[in-house]
C-alpha cells in the first residue's frame, strides 16, 4: 500500500475493498434507474412464480428456516384470518378414511389422574358464547333425541367392530 502524503495524516480514508463495494453498489443503482420500483404487473408475478416452481430447498436451508421460525407463532390477527378461511371446510371421504387408518392401532389407554384433572379444569373454565348457551338451554324435540340416540348406537357399534378386529 502506498504511503499517505503528510497532508492526509490523521484522516481515515476508505480501504480499496470499501471503495470497490461502494462502486459496485452505485453501478447496480445506476442500472436500475428508470426500471421502476413500483408494484409488479400480473405478468411479472406469473413469470416469477413459474421460475420458482419446483424449487426444493436443501436440508441445510430447511434447518436454517426452521431455526429462524422457532418460537415465533402467528399473530392474533393472522390466527383469526386462518380461522375464518377454515370455517365451513369439511374433509373429503378419502381424507377421513386416511385419518381413520392412521389412528387405528394407536393405544389410547386409560387416562392418568393428572390428565383427568387437566381436562376437568379446562372444561370448567370454558366460556360459551351467548348463542351457544341459548341453544344448549332449548328443549330438544323427539326427532332430535332420536337422532342423538341413533348416532350414539352407531358409534358404539363401530367401536365393538374395531375391538373385534384387534
Amino acid at each position: 500500500m502506498a504511503k499517505k502524503p503528510d497532508i492526509l495524516k490523521g484522516i481515515d480514508l476508505p480501504t480499496d475493498k470499501e471503495i470497490a463495494k461502494e462502486t459496485a453498489y452505485l453501478k447496480i443503482s445506476e442500472a436500475r434507474k428508470g426500471k421502476g420500483t413500483g408494484p409488479r404487473s400480473e405478468e411479472t408475478k406469473q413469470k416469477m412464480s413459474e421460475a420458482r416452481t419446483g424449487y426444493v430447498h436443501s436440508k441445510e436451508t430447511k434447518q436454517k428456516i426452521g431455526k429462524g421460525r422457532k418460537g415465533k407463532g402467528h399473530s392474533e390477527e393472522s390466527k383469526r384470518k386462518i380461522g375464518e378461511v377454515a370455517k365451513g371446510r369439511t374433509h373429503s371421504e378419502e381424507s377421513k378414511k386416511k385419518m381413520s387408518v392412521a389412528q387405528k392401532g394407536k393405544k389410547k389407554g386409560p387416562m392418568s389422574e393428572e390428565q383427568k384433572h387437566k381436562l376437568s379444569e379446562l372444561a370448567k373454565n370454558h366460556i360459551y358464547s351467548e348463542k351457544t348457551k341459548k341453544k344448549m338451554k332449548e328443549p330438544k324435540t323427539e326427532e332430535h333425541k332420536r337422532k342423538i340416540s341413533e348416532a350414539a348406537k352407531k358409534r358404539w357399534q363401530i367401536r365393538k367392530e374395531a375391538k373385534k378386529k384387534l
